[in-house]
This record gives C-alpha cells, sequence and structure tokens, in this order.
C-alpha cells in the first residue's frame, strides 16, 4: 500500500517509497476536502493491480470530486504526474479521470494526462472532468484540437468537456463501441463521426445556434439524445440502427410565432440557418429502427418538419410517443408517422403534460398500416380532455379494443 500525507500547505508526500513494488489488484486514488479541513495530518491511499503475465497495473482510478469532500487539479497535480510517470506506457485496461477545480494553466497538463494514458492502450477510458464555476459563465475544460487515435479504446465515457471537430473524429479509434457524452459543449464542433461506433448516448449537451451538428454512425445499433440545447443535431443514414430514444426540449428549434412546422415565413429561429427549411433532421437516420421512443417538448417543430420527407419505418415494432403528437384539433402529424409504420405491433403514448387539452380529429380513412398492430397503451396521470380525445381517436382507427390504459 502506498500512502500519501498531505500537509497544512497542500502538498502531498510520499511515505511509501517505491510505486511500481505495490501488488495489489487495482488502483485507486481519492482526495477529501473534509479530511483537508482538519489540522491533523491525514493519509490518500491507493493500490495497484498487477496484470496476469506482464506484472503492471492494469487499472486506473484518480477522482477529486465533484461532491464534497473534494480537491482541485492543482492539487493532485504532482502525485498525478510522478504516479504517470511511474508508470510509464505500462498497459492499462481501463482508467477514470475524475477531477475538479481546473485553472486555465490546467488545461494543457491535464490533456497530456489523457494522451499519456491514451498511450498506455487503455480499452475503457471515462472522463469526468466538472465545469469551473464563474459568476457570468461557465468554463469547461477544452480538449486538444487533435482527434484521438487508438487500436484499443472500446468505451469512452465523457462528462463536461469542450469538443472541436477533430476530437470528435474517431475514425482512428477502430474498435471503440460505446461513446456516452454529458453535459458537454459542443459549440465548436461540427460533425461527430465513427464507422465503429455501435452504441451513442448523448445527453444534456450544448451546440451551436448557427448550425446543426451533424452525427455520423453508419454501424451504430442503438442511440440516445436527450435534453438538447440550441440546434438539435442531424443524423444520418444508420443502416444497423436498432433502438432510439430522442428527446427534444431545445428552446432554439421553437417558432417564435408559436407555428408548430417551424414554416412562420419570419422568425430567425425557423429560418436561421441556411437551407435548414429543405433538409430532414432526424428521421432519415431513425427510420431503420425497431423499437423507437419520440418524446419531444411540445412546442419544438423539428420532427413535425421533418415529416415533409416521412421515411418509411419498414422495420419498426415498437413506438413511444408523448403528447407532441396530439395537437389541438389536429392528429394529422399523429396520422402522418402512423401511416408509414407498416409492421407496428406495440403503441404507446405518455400523456403526462397536464396543459394540453385536445379536441378529436376526425380522420376520412383508416389506415391500413396498423393492421399489425397487437398492443396499444396509454400512460396518463390525470382523466382529462385530452385522454378522451385520444382514446376516441384510436376508436376511428377501429384499434380502441387493443388499448390498455393505466394512470
Amino acid at each position: 500500500m502506498l500512502l500519501w500525507q498531505r500537509r497544512r500547505r497542500g502538498r502531498f508526500h510520499l511515505l511509501t517509497p517505491r510505486l511500481a513494488s505495490a501488488p495489489f489488484r487495482t488502483m485507486f486514488f481519492a482526495t477529501s476536502l473534509a479530511s483537508c479541513r482538519r489540522t491533523k495530518p491525514y493519509g490518500l491511499a491507493f493500490s495497484l493491480g498487477a496484470g496476469a503475465t506482464s506484472g503492471s497495473t492494469n487499472q486506473l482510478r484518480i477522482a477529486c470530486g465533484p461532491e464534497e469532500p473534494h480537491a482541485s487539479v492543482k492539487e493532485v497535480k504532482d502525485f498525478v504526474h510522478n504516479l504517470l510517470q511511474s508508470r510509464g506506457v505500462s498497459l492499462l485496461e481501463s482508467c477514470d479521470l475524475i477531477l475538479n477545480e481546473f485553472d486555465d494553466e490546467d488545461v494543457s497538463r491535464v490533456n497530456s494526462w489523457i494522451w499519456h494514458v491514451v498511450k498506455c492502450h487503455v480499452r475503457v477510458l471515462r472522463l469526468y472532468i466538472y465545469r469551473k464555476q464563474r459568476v457570468d459563465r461557465e468554463i469547461w475544460l477544452q480538449l486538444d484540437n487533435m482527434p484521438l487515435v487508438s487500436r484499443h479504446l472500446t468505451r469512452l465515457d465523457l462528462y463536461s468537456l469542450q469538443f472541436n471537430d477533430r476530437f470528435l473524429d474517431f475514425s482512428s479509434c477502430v474498435v471503440l463501441e460505446d461513446l456516452d457524452i454529458t453535459l458537454c459543449d459542443f459549440l465548436p464542433a461540427k460533425r461527430i463521426s465513427s464507422h465503429s461506433l455501435k452504441r451513442l448516448s448523448i445527453n444534456s449537451c450544448e451546440y451551436c445556434l448557427d448550425y446543426r451538428i451533424r452525427i455520423t454512425a453508419p454501424n451504430l445499433v442503438s442511440l440516445t439524445l436527450q435534453g438538447m440545447c440550441n440546434r438539435t443535431p442531424v443524423l444520418e443514414e444508420m443502416p444497423c440502427l436498432v433502438e432510439a430514444v430522442i428527446k427534444i426540449s431545445t428552446r432554439y428549434d421553437c417558432c417564435y410565432y408559436g407555428d408548430a412546422y417551424g414554416n412562420c415565413g419570419a422568425c430567425f429561429l425557423c429560418y436561421y440557418i441556411d437551407g435548414d427549411t429543405n433538409n430532414v433532421v432526424l428521421l432519415k437516420g431513425l427510420s431503420e429502427a425497431k423499437y423507437l421512443a419520440l418524446i419531444p417538448d411540445p412546442d419544438t417543430f423539428i420532427l413535425r418538419r421533418d415529416l415533409k420527407w416521412c421515411p418509411t419505418f419498414r422495420y419498426l415494432k415498437t413506438l413511444l410517443l408523448n403528447e407532441y403528437w396530439c395537437v389541438p384539433d389536429d392528429f394529422s402529424a399523429l396520422e402522418c408517422i402512423l401511416q408509414h409504420c407498416p409492421v407496428l405491433e406495440e403503441l404507446t403514448f405518455q400523456l403526462f403534460s397536464k396543459e394540453m387539452k385536445l379536441s378529436c380529429y376526425l380522420l376520412e380513412t383508416s389506415i391500413p398500416a396498423l393492421e399489425q398492430l397487437k398492443l396499444v397503451e396509454v400512460k396518463y396521470k390525470v382523466v382529462d380532455e385530452r385522454l378522451i380525445n385520444v382514446l376516441e381517436f384510436l376508436a376511428i382507427l377501429d384499434i380502441s379494443k387493443k388499448a390498455v390504459v393505466q394512470p
């Protein structure tokens, strides 16, 4: 066991001298702000794990936050530097870097740690670099403007980072299959690309207002997009897609004048991006899915505008929708997407918004595409006019007998 002791001035001192001799299964290092506040010295412990054949460390975890207690990058920089230098480029199976409270001069230092770990042929890499809080804005740690190059990396988790185009070009990560991005800043970036990626999850990230970032991942199997700020990304063709969950809440894909289809003829939110009204954003990339959840905020227009080029969802068996698809006096968006789902078997409505009140839109004809439908599930919180009208709509389609209504 290696023991580090921190004195009042915040410096770490190695009490056990030889790093490479620790014969343990995993490596763990954590700092504690609560302990830092004590007047007496305290110990920080971590363990090293030897590989089965090489004898080198194969797991690394460095955690400095974000919860109280935590420590800043400045406080642990010497420790991390010495640790990585002592390891050299010995192989790593996984690495977690969980860092907090960085300054501008720490940016290049943290980037150098990341590239060092990549050189160790790490297979699973998790980067949690928590944002620096300022009075007027939040500061992300900006990654170097160069692509990741690895023939070993299979999973990458990114939290609270700022990207650029070159870093998000994963064409040189030839076995990367899992990518999870949360609370990150895409403002300088225009594209995410990977031909090996199988699973992609992007949560609560910020995008540019002036253009839409494009996602190129032709071998993607699973996709989650939710909590988007600014513009919704463009999905290119994904012929291998099996499941997708899309939750749109961006206020910048909402018409200033309330036009449900983003075609008001005047406002910058509808027309700011040149040619945007003539291009499909989401539905083309989702058309091969077997399971699909489309849960946009009721005020957004992207999916309704996409219906002008609505593809046929020829493999779609399960579809989950929310109140977005039930516009007052107009079920045409719902009718349109159902007409393009020829093998749909399960249809679920989540009607959890209390604000919307709907009246039934009478269809002149039924929808032949729903002949394969086996189950319709309607989930709700309160019995109101909206729920009644959805049930009436299902009755018009002659599928109300298949419906299961539950609170």
